[in-house]
């Protein structure tokens, strides 16, 4: 959220309403990262990579060209399953050393074309599909994430399903810790115990890490 905070008052101060693929991939890609001792970050790969390699292994999947011109509606309609994709295209950017000078090209060629695709393939130096192409490469080279489960796995006493940012509490059962603790149907779950959860398989994770 505080990456969509500065994202929206660099737009403000540009006076450009920026693509929804780009707002929520560049926030999304904040989701896990670490800091360098010398300052620099590093995105990390997260459960949405292991959705992004299924996109990208699947030829038929909406291509990168479909997403870049979504409507905020159309983005959102199907937000669980373009939010690994956007996250992924941002970090093969950033993977390349170019997510900044992207970012930059297109602040400067907004007015020309604001859905990303002049500033991608001026940054790349190839058309939209020879992106397309490498960053499909790049994401099926590199091995899943294990999400496994182990035998830390535990019922906390509530049921859940994904959310956009999170996961949405669907059921909480009777005199469980989750209802002594005031969390109730419909509450949408961001993080446990300071571990970020974005889907029902790191709910999992985060609660069976608790001791």
């Amino acid at each position: 959220e505080w990456t969509h905070a500065m994202h929206f008052g660099h737009m403000e101060r540009l006076g450009q309403p920026h693509m929804m693929w780009v707002q929520e991939g560049i926030a999304a890609l904040y989701e896990t990262y670490e800091i360098s001792p010398e300052g620099t970050i590093r995105f990390l790969p997260s459960d949405r990579h292991n959705e992004a390699r299924k996109m990208a292994a699947n030829r038929r999947a909406l291509s990168l060209s479909q997403v870049i011109v979504m409507t905020p509606d159309e983005f959102m309609a199907k937000s669980a399953v373009l939010y690994p994709v956007v996250r992924s295209v941002f970090e093969y950017m950033a993977d390349q050393g170019k997510l900044r000078p992207w970012y930059r090209r297109y602040v400067e060629t907004f007015a020309q074309d604001r859905t990303g695709r002049k500033a991608i393939e001026d940054t790349f130096g190839t058309t939209i599909d020879g992106f397309e192409t490498a960053w499909r490469a790049w994401v099926l080279a590199r091995p899943a994430v294990d999400t496994a489960v182990g035998q830390g796995e535990r019922d906390v006493g509530v049921e859940v399903k994904d959310a956009t940012d999170g996961v949405q509490v669907t059921k909480v059962a009777r005199g469980s810790a989750a209802q002594r603790a005031g969390i109730r149907a419909g509450d949408v779950i961001v993080a446990v115990g300071g571990t970020p959860v974005r889907s029902q398989r790191e709910w999992r994770q985060a609660t069976g890490a608790i001791r």
